[in-house]
């Protein structure tokens, strides 16, 4: 399954890497990793360039954001400020098109994506607000848990626009056909 996210990680590389042998020598790191050094590049410029070859953009925003497989995880990166930040993801889920949000401090989105559409878990602050744009084809049909959570709905005819209270805890959503 491939993973797709800005600049990520893997956790079990450094483990591989660095794990020595019975002899003291380190493992021969796994085929098709790459290995660098910092000292491989002059500025930082180089390492940017490096990271989005390696990790291209698939999504635009400056909210963190992971795919894999059929789960999209995103979350605001800057935790410690008071800064809202967004994405906009293109997606094939059934009549969906693309999923736009906008997280404050302290929140995150989970989604899965099928053929029917999607299903999303959102949490945040309990006194602000996430606003969700869903790209679709035609109107779709929204589930929300709680009921009360969803403080608007519009419907423009390109996308549903949603903005979320988190006044009653984390909240479900299924927007689909």
């Amino acid at each position: 399954m491939r993973a797709e996210a800005r600049f990520g990680t893997h956790p079990g590389h450094r483990k591989i890497l660095l794990h020595p042998t019975p002899s003291g020598h380190l493992q021969k790191p796994p085929e098709g990793a790459k290995v660098f050094r910092l000292s491989d590049f002059k500025s930082p410029k180089e390492v940017r360039r490096f990271f989005d070859a390696l990790y291209p953009p698939f999504y635009e925003g400056d909210a963190f954001v992971v795919k894999v497989g059929n789960l999209v995880v995103a979350m605001n990166s800057r935790e410690n400020e008071d800064v809202r930040q967004k994405f906009r993801l293109p997606l094939k889920a059934g009549i969906v098109k693309y999923l736009e949000a906008e997280l404050g401090p302290h929140s995150y989105l989970v989604a899965r994506v099928g053929e029917e559409g999607l299903l999303i878990h959102v949490n945040g602050r309990i006194e602000r607000v996430t606003t969700l744009r869903v790209g679709c084809e035609v109107e779709p049909m929204m589930e929300a848990s709680p009921r009360g959570a969803v403080v608007d709905r519009r419907w423009d005819g390109e996308a549903l626009t949603l903005v979320l209270s988190h006044k009653l805890g984390a909240l479900d959503l299924r927007i689909g056909k």
